[in-house]
Parts: structure tokens; sequence; C-alpha cells
């Protein structure tokens, strides 16, 4: 089965999108929000009763499930809430293919990757022999302009498909090998109104990791006439983003569409490739613990 799971909270508004993109492919889809209303920060959340009614009309073939657990725990960072939150998730769903998104990541090419996954569901039967966590490329919308959008030059690669979702940090899981799989996942990243971002970097899971206030700061000021004079301004590691791109339209919708053009090739995924890659991160933590029990006796 092809289980899709969202974490809703505070951009609820904009997970609509996102579900049209996989509803029709997918056999399962849970929607986990936080059963006291508040964020991975402890800051209160109000989700309507009008986005409910949307979903529960929406859902025609009665697929969508919804998951309410307790997700904010004072004593653990924003990212640490994440990562807990997902975990439960995954309980939640049980076995199969399991993909999580936020409520601004939309998938291009679902049925695509549905029937790959499908194709592949042997990896289901063999999940602990075989465990794997695929890749899809990030398009990352950084602003929306009055005419479009600006776009990060660069796909990121981010976890979002596993037969093994054990995670260790938001959806990594660090024990168990990573295949690059040429999905296109656009995200509604940066690409919103000024009070929607304030409302993001407070509450998201890199809250912590660097100077939101400064980053905001520099993100108001970039606009259709002085976006190429940006380079290198990854807020974490510089490097990454290297510049922006724009492209003309009026909604997201219609950029995905201009982005949605030629469908993507995914190769087989070799058994053996994961098996030997398994191997060498299992030796590899093997190798660190024995480094600690030395130093430990020196």
């Amino acid at each position: 089965m092809i289980k899709v799971g969202f974490l809703v909270s505070y951009d609820y508004e904009l997970l609509p999108v996102a579900l049209q993109q996989v509803y029709n492919h997918a056999d399962k889809i849970y929607l986990s929000v936080d059963a006291e209303n508040k964020t991975w920060s402890g800051n209160p959340v109000f989700i309507p009763d009008s986005f409910y009614d949307e979903i529960a009309a929406f859902d025609v073939e009665k697929k969508i499930e919804f998951h309410s657990e307790v997700f904010y725990v004072p004593e653990l960072t924003p990212i640490q809430c994440e990562t807990r939150q997902r975990n439960l998730l995954a309980k939640r769903m049980g076995k199969g293919w399991i993909v999580q998104l936020d409520s601004d990541e939309y998938v291009l090419h679902f049925k695509e990757l549905a029937a790959f996954l499908r194709h592949n569901s042997h990896l289901l039967w063999f999940s602990r022999l075989f465990p794997v966590t695929l890749q899809g490329n990030m398009i990352i919308l950084f602003k929306e302009t009055p005419e479009g959008f600006l776009i990060i030059n660069k796909k990121d690669k981010f976890n979002f498909v596993t037969n093994c979702p054990k995670y260790t940090a938001a959806r990594n899981n660090n024990r168990i090998t990573k295949l690059s799989l040429n999905i296109d996942v656009v995200h509604q990243s940066w690409a919103r109104s000024e009070s929607e971002i304030t409302t993001k970097i407070t509450n998201w899971g890199h809250r912590d990791d660097f100077d939101t206030a400064k980053f905001v700061d520099f993100w108001k000021n970039i606009n259709e006439e002085n976006y190429r004079s940006v380079a290198n301004f990854h807020p974490l590691d510089e490097i990454s983003w290297d510049f922006l791109l724009f492209k003309k339209a009026a909604t997201v919708s219609e950029l995905m569409t201009d982005l949605n053009q030629t469908a993507p090739h995914l190769g087989p995924i070799s058994l053996v490739q994961i098996a030997i890659q398994n191997l060498a991160i299992r030796l590899k933590i093997g190798l660190n613990i024995l480094k600690r029990i030395s130093r430990k006796f020196k």
C-alpha cells in the first residue's frame, strides 16, 4: 500500500493543493494535527471547523484519516518535536510505502511515483532486509512577486518515502541507505505573505538554527528588480543556494502546470546496491561505537 501522511499546523490553508497532487493515487492519507492545537514551539494555532468541512467534502473516496496526539513537549526543541511527531504518525500509518509531506509540499507526477512504488512492492515484503529511504528533488519557492515567483536555482535533495519509517531527525533515518529519485516536489516554503513568514519562522523545526529575524529582513528586500544580485544566501551554510530564478505565473497552480511538462524516468531499484550501502552504514556505526568505548578506557 501507498500511504501518505501530512503534518498539518499553521499553514493548513495550503493543504488542499498538496492533497490534489496525491489523492487519486494514494491508498490512504493521514492528516496529523496536534490535539492541543499547539505548534512545536508551544504557540497556539487555530484551525477553523470550515477546514475540516472542506476536507470531508473533498474526501469522496473516504481515504483520509485524522491523526491527533499531543506533539508539543516543552522539554524538547522544535526539531525534536517534529521528529517525534513524524515517528508517531508513522506508527499510526503502519506498514507500506510511507510518504511523509508538509502541507506546503506539492508532489509533481505522483501518478508515476505511485506506479514505481507499486512495481517495487517486493521491498515492502523484505523491508527489514532492505530498508531504504527514497529522496526527491525539492523546488523551493523563495518569494511570490506581482508577476510570478522567485525560485532557488538548485533543487535540494530531501527524504520523503521509506519502507522503514524510523526517523532520527525530521524525515531522516541515518541508519539506512538513501536512493535518489527523479521526482520533483514544489515547496511553497518562503513564497508567502510577510505575516505568514513571521508565523512560520517562530514555529517551524528550524526556529533555533539561524538568525531568522535577520534573514526575514533580507527576504523582505528581494524583488523582481534586484533578485539577480543575490548569491550564496542559504541561511545555514550560504553556499547551497547559488542564485534565484524568476518564473512568470499568476498562481502556484499555474506554476506547477509549467513545471509539470515532462514525465520523469524512474529507473530500477537495485537490491544489491541497497544491501551494500546498508552494510557500509552499519559498519560505520559499529566502528564509531568501538571508538567511543576505546576512548573511555584510555
